[in-house]
């Protein structure tokens, strides 16, 4: 091959253009053929003079088409990114409402354009066959050119094979074979010197020197110049650093290898490896694999593991409670770090949209077909549960992706982590549950299937639909269980979810779930340690605990200690109860008002102690009537003190007329007390009379915290947080560890 070849030169403005698609110039086309390396084949190409423009023309095709997908993807990510914090922002002048119609209107063109681009992109890899077929693939070639390599790096194309059969032929080499992937590889990496033999040894033959008969004199320049060198070095150099692998040291082939086979070469492409100038490294660097995602790549394996939040900005849960009325229950989103390889990678880069399987010991993921302008701004997706809704066969929701990812070895696993938008951490995002493999189906008879929460095996355990979390687009299912790292913040959100909804029943949250946490809270409030100490036990044996401990605490003269305990410890920390379901409030009000004759003579139940610092000649217990008041002081509606006051029984699950349990609550706190001022008598019973007349809102406040309702910030606070309809985009910590390889991976 002569310098007159289409192979780009320097860029107009003499500055290197990005990895993804360098603009060179193209200097005229000789009457030479053109030669190429074929990665993978132990072959060369050899293009003929007549075909040499159509085939640099498909160089060039091949490579702007990824790299205009991903340059629109990154448009889309830059877009959302603006309009998420210009959301978050306390600005709301009227220069806000002309930035805000600014940006939608750029984040619905740059959607337009990821799916023109995308059209695009896939009309290209259309005629492309299943990578179990050895006809139509996608190739990758390494130029050899007469002249020396004067770039920094090396030139690196891609070509169709049908194309390649149209205009070019393909020249075996010396000792190969179709699959180069024994002849040129040493304990796996790239073997130069396997090549050079092989390619020393064609030089011989009388083709290669009636057709390029500078040939020989290519193999004599030095290995720097030349690109075939330095494509082998940057190869096993990538390889090596993404895995530490140490120069000479001993490495096992099978443990980390380069990949040289058809759909390694079809992932490489798809994430943006081609570089006709050669002033870039392909290997380096990072790619718009999926929009707002940051990828890493090690291309020397056809690996990418993609990291992203989706959807952008959030989706709002919602619920259908009884009659019809929708209230939105917060927003929620997901964290998932994707490890692709080969033909699945290659999916999950060309594809707008995902599809997950879940298996017994993984969750696995492909790319499929999909649109974005549909899906709206960030954080308008908003997704209703409703009881009993069949709508969606979430267990069977498949969606098949393009034929060419399809056949191929290699896979992609996947980790998700669920996250919640927490008024507690300033309005961003929190982790409180992590995917794990499939466990059964997604829910039984009477539950929601897009979201559904369960006790199981001494975890909580969420299955959902992948649009349900994922956002839309995503088909599959995906199941989630609470770590013991996560446990405090699943309380946070469950106890949040009530708010929200102003304390109705969670449908979606199996009664078993709900009594084992309400169990859980008010052990943990009876016995001390911490919620995670409650987990080991099933559901009835944690009800059987609890039984156990608060009768215990009724029953006789020594546990009048531990009745004033648990008085001493809800009033030491009233917090404990701040995340506490209506029926852990109610049943502690309950054992806290149990007395016996003991108690009547226990010197801390007739707060002589305390009688010093707040002395009243007249009342009861008054350590305890604190305590009940201390629970009492952190409902946060009328409608949860209903609830509350209809568990007021020995027992979770147990329920009595609302009006009962007021009737039994004010006459306890009325125990001893007499119509005199204070200090000769205290006065729990008429704050209790106060609290329900006076301080209690109607209905709960939306997206904000949960504070007491004797203070000023309850009283202040909107009926709806300005912050929980509002987009948000924070960094949280991943939980989460993902492999593949081309015998299956693992996600953790």
């Amino acid at each position: 091959m002569t310098e007159a070849s289409t192979l780009p030169a320097d860029t107009e403005d003499g500055n290197a253009q990005t990895r993804l698609m360098p603009q060179g110039r193209d200097v005229a086309i000789g009457g030479s053929p053109l030669l190429f390396y074929a990665v993978g084949r132990d072959k060369l190409v050899s293009v003929s003079p007549e075909g040499a423009a159509h085939f640099i023309e498909e160089c060039r095709l091949m490579e702007m088409v990824v790299e205009d997908h991903q340059s629109a993807l990154a448009e889309l990510s830059a877009a959302n990114s603006n309009y998420v914090a210009l959301m978050m922002s306390a600005r709301r002048d009227h220069r806000f409402l002309m930035d805000k119609q600014l940006l939608q209107t750029a984040i619905v063109q740059a959607q337009h354009k990821v799916e023109d681009k995308n059209r695009v992109l896939k009309s290209v890899i259309e005629p492309l066959t299943n990578l179990s077929s050895d006809t139509n693939k996608v190739m990758e070639l390494i130029p050899i050119r007469r002249g020396e390599s004067s770039a920094e790096y090396f030139r690196l194309a891609y070509v169709r094979s049908h194309i390649i059969m149209a205009f070019a032929e393909e020249i075996l080499l010396p000792r190969g074979n179709v699959d180069a992937s024994e002849s040129v590889m040493t304990d796996g990496l790239f073997d130069w010197e396997k090549l050079r033999s092989q390619l020393e040894e064609f030089a011989t033959t009388g083709k290669i020197q009636i057709d390029f008969p500078w040939f020989d004199d290519w193999l004599k320049k030095e290995e720097t110049t030349i690109d075939l060198f330095k494509w082998s070095k940057a190869l096993n150099e990538n390889l090596k650093y993404s895995h530490s692998i140490v120069s000479g040291e001993e490495h096992d082939r099978d443990s980390y290898r380069v990949e040289l086979s058809a759909e390694a070469q079809l992932m490489r492409w798809t994430s943006g490896a081609s570089g006709l100038s050669g002033e870039i490294n392909p290997f380096e660097g990072t790619a718009f694999l999926k929009a707002d995602a940051k990828a890493e790549l090690v291309l020397a394996q056809a690996k990418a593991t993609v990291d992203f939040y989706t959807p952008v900005g959030g989706l709002m849960l919602a619920c259908e409670l009884p009659g019809g009325q929708v209230m939105d229950l917060g927003m929620i989103r997901c964290r998932t770090l994707i490890a692709g390889a080969g033909g699945v990678g290659a999916s999950i880069a060309a594809e707008l949209n995902l599809n997950i399987e879940v298996s017994e010991e993984r969750l696995q993921a492909n790319g499929v077909p999909g649109e974005l302008v549909s899906f709206g701004l960030p954080g308008e997706q908003r997704v209703i549960l409703r009881e009993n809704d069949s709508n969606h066969a979430a267990n069977n929701e498949v969606s098949v992706g393009m034929e060419a990812f399809a056949g191929g070895k290699m896979d992609a696993s996947m980790g998700v982590q669920l996250e919640w938008k927490s008024p507690e951490e300033g309005n961003t995002f929190q982790p409180f549950a992590k995917a794990v493999a499939g466990r059964g189906v997604l829910a039984g008879a009477g539950f929601t299937v897009d979201f559904h929460v369960r006790y199981e095996e001494g975890k909580f355990r969420i299955s959902a639909r992948a649009g349900a979390c994922l956002g839309f687009g995503s088909k599959g299912k995906i199941d989630f269980e609470v770590d013991t790292d996560l446990l405090m913040e699943f309380v946070k959100w469950v106890a949040y979810q009530l708010k929200n909804i102003n304390y109705s029943k969670l449908f979606f949250m199996e009664d078993d779930a709900f009594y084992a946490l309400s169990n859980i809270i008010a052990l943990m409030n009876a016995k001390g340690g911490e919620i995670v100490d409650y987990l080991e036990y099933s559901v009835e044996m944690i009800s059987d605990l609890t039984d156990a401990v608060f009768s215990e605490i009724s029953s006789n003269a020594e546990n009048a200690y531990k009745r004033s305990d648990l008085a001493e410890r809800v009033n030491e920390n009233p917090d404990l109860l701040k995340y506490a379901t209506p029926d852990a409030k109610g049943m502690i009000i309950y054992w806290l008002m149990q007395t016996n004759a003991f108690d009547v003579y226990h010197p801390l139940n007739r707060d002589v102690e305390g009688w010093w610092q707040n002395p009243s000649l007249f009342g009861f217990m008054n350590e305890r009537k604190t305590a009940i008041m201390h629970v009492l002081n952190l409902i946060q509606s009328k409608n949860e003190m209903k609830n509350v006051m209809k568990r007021v029984t020995p027992r979770v699950g147990e329920i009595i007329d609302s009006e009962a349990g007021e009737e039994m609550v004010s006459g306890f706190l009325a125990l001893g007390e007499k119509d005199l001022p204070p200090p000769l008598s205290s006065h729990f019973e008429r704050s209790f009379v106060y609290l329900r007349a006076s301080l209690i809102r109607d209905e709960s406040s939306i997206g904000t915290e949960i504070v007491r309702n004797d203070s000023l910030e309850y009283r202040f606070q909107d009926k709806v947080s300005k912050h929980f309809n509002t987009p948000c985009e924070n960094y949280t910590q991943c939980i989460l560890e993902v492999d593949v390889s081309t015998e299956g991976g693992e996600a953790f």
